[in-house]
């Protein structure tokens, strides 16, 4: 240009390259996770970079493998369609999948009755305990060598009662313990003492069996675990003789108890015989007959 003059020259049209060089774009998968057992979720990701009317997608897989140790497993992606690809230059990103362990629970635990004995110890029994929720053929089974129980009070009655320590045994970590188990509660009882020194008053004959008092001087209760203090109760306490008639006759007692609800009388006490003693009468209206005297 100006066209016109162009004619005035002998001129050489060389010519140069014009370059399209690669966009930089990226695939960047999601993160994922799932349970042991569990299905696959359905795995995703962003794409970066790429011109919308391309349609670049990305279909999204892992490395196979099913267990909690062999991971994480990695996530690509492969995009498509793979005839515009070379547009581009593209970094592969990659992307961690996490098999997380199963929750398992157990059931039937329960905890052995005791007698007090001034300590939360519960013996648990695992006889009837199992698994719930092992997928076959996983063998899992209950570790319970570090088990302990304990009930919610050391005193005596019906008691709460908690589990720890119990484990899994199998299945290379796969599993774990939702929580220890549900206990149900489980019984502390009394403990039981024996009295002694209990004696039965003797009485006068009054025509019945009933002891009318006992004297406790001497008697004491054995079987009491330090520090606490028990003392027999005798508000109720009541006795028999075997016989109504005057004699030294055997004694049964009832009603005796004790002080403290963490204890019981495993008997009630063996009184020695006592004496009902015969009723003293005074006789009245004996005369004397007059007489004559004879020296006497």
């Amino acid at each position: 240009s100006p066209v016109g003059v162009l004619s005035n020259y002998t001129i050489t049209y060389n010519t140069a390259d014009f370059t399209i060089t690669p966009k930089a774009a990226s695939v960047t998968p999601d993160a994922a996770s799932k349970i042991y057992g569990a299905a696959d979720p359905v795995f995703t990701g962003a794409l970066t970079g790429f011109l919308p009317a391309d349609s670049v997608t990305a279909a999204y897989s892992r490395v196979a493998g099913e267990t909690v140790l062999g991971g994480p497993y990695a996530i690509s992606a492969t995009l498509a369609p793979a005839g515009l690809l070379s547009n581009y230059t593209i970094t592969y990103n990659t992307a961690n999948f996490t098999i997380t362990p199963k929750g398992l629970t157990i059931t039937g635990v329960v905890a052995n009755n005791k007698t007090y004995d001034r300590t939360t110890t519960a013996t648990l029994n695992v006889s009837g305990a199992t698994l719930v929720g092992v997928l076959a053929p996983d063998v899992v089974t209950i570790n319970s060598s570090a088990a302990i129980g304990a009930f919610a009070s050391a005193n005596a009655g019906s008691r709460a009662v908690t589990a720890s320590g119990f484990g899994l045994t199998g299945a290379a970590g796969d599993y774990v313990l939702s929580a220890q188990p549900t206990v149900p509660n489980a019984t502390i009882n009394p403990k039981g003492l024996t009295a002694n020194g209990v004696i039965a008053n003797n009485k006068t004959y009054d025509r019945t069996v009933n002891v009318i008092s006992f004297n406790l001087a001497g008697a004491s209760l054995v079987g009491i675990i330090a520090p606490d203090v028990v003392t027999l109760d005798s508000s109720a306490a009541s006795g028999t003789f075997a016989s109504v008639n005057a004699g030294a006759w055997a004694v049964t007692v009832s009603g005796f108890g004790v002080s403290n609800t963490n204890y019981t009388l495993s008997a009630q006490p063996t009184v020695p015989d006592a004496t009902i003693n015969p009723k003293g009468l005074t006789i009245t209206g004996v005369l004397a007959n007059n007489k004559t005297y004879d020296q006497t």
